[in-house]
């Protein structure tokens, strides 16, 4: 984005620090944030603030905090985008069951709201946006090179919260984890099942 806006100003936060540090454009820069805390910004200062995959980290009641924050940032007439996953977009097949019912316990366990997705709209209302545009697309498992990229996610995805979701999963057998994980992501692609990405615009009234 820096490279193709050279005149535009861009500032990645996170909770820690893994910003890439090489090559960087002069119009970008990090700063570590804590985005459910009051930030670093001047109130009205920003024109646009993006974000992705929250679900993952940002607990339920701390939504609507972050939000009004955002509002108190963005400048009058600012757009804010959200992009979350939807995994209840069609029926679980048999076989991916388990870890879809997993991840939703254990997010439920952790106090994050595995459903945020289909909220966004209300939860950019509640908090003063205007909601100016949704957008809805599949990530199917089968049929694109795409679709290689999105069961890669998954599996990642999997792995990256076996710690957690073995207790869910499989905890008679731990070992079994990673073959269950497997077959499951066979299924996903036999069966033609997929997720879906939703994205939402706010805008901030002038």
């Amino acid at each position: 984005m820096a490279k193709s806006y050279p005149d535009s100003t861009f500032i990645g936060v996170d909770i820690a620090n893994v910003f890439p540090n090489d090559n960087l454009p002069p119009n970008v820069s990090f700063s570590i944030m804590d985005i459910s805390k009051p930030l670093d910004f001047k109130d009205n200062s920003l024109d646009f603030v993006n974000s992705r995959l929250l679900l993952g980290g940002l607990q339920k009641e701390k939504w609507a905090t972050m939000l009004t924050e955002w509002y108190r940032i963005v400048k009058p007439g600012g757009i804010v985008q959200l992009m979350e996953v939807d995994f209840m977009a069609a029926d679980i097949v048999p076989g991916a069951e388990r870890f879809i019912k997993g991840l939703h316990d254990l997010m439920e366990e952790r106090g994050l709201d595995f459903f945020v997705a289909v909220k966004l709209p209300a939860l950019l209302r509640c908090n003063g946006f205007n909601v100016v545009e949704r957008n809805a697309r599949k990530m199917e498992f089968y049929g694109t090179d795409l679709s290689k990229m999105v069961a890669d996610n998954w599996d990642r995805l999997n792995l990256g919260f076996k710690g957690g979701l073995v207790k869910y999963i499989c905890p008679e057998d731990p070992d079994s984890y990673e073959v269950l994980l497997e077959g499951g992501i066979k299924a996903c692609i036999e069966q033609r099942w997929f997720k879906r990405a939703v994205g939402v615009v706010g805008r901030k009234p002038v």
